[in-house]
């Protein structure tokens, strides 16, 4: 993964903050590096720390999520012009 896309990876994560879904944040926690140190609402993530893998796991688990959030916006305003 480039330094542009590890970049963008993490300012698309930091944007949607207090919206992630569940499996996005435990996957987060489990590649966690802060031994329990911080808060238990608090992940600190080093991106160019983690492997490759991991992080197109996670791009995949983010693109997952927005697509399924894409949809369902659409529902909801095919709903509201009826």
């Amino acid at each position: 993964m480039t330094d542009r896309e590890k970049h963008n990876l993490s300012t698309e994560l930091e944007s949607l903050l207090g919206e992630l879904p569940e499996n996005i944040v435990d996957f987060l926690k489990e590649q966690s590096s802060n031994d329990g140190q911080m808060g238990e609402d608090e992940i600190e993530i080093d991106i160019d720390a983690l492997r490759h893998e991991t992080l197109y796991k996670l791009r995949k688990l983010l693109d997952d999520y927005l697509l399924e959030k894409q949809k369902n916006q659409a529902k909801a305003e095919s709903y509201e012009m009826e």
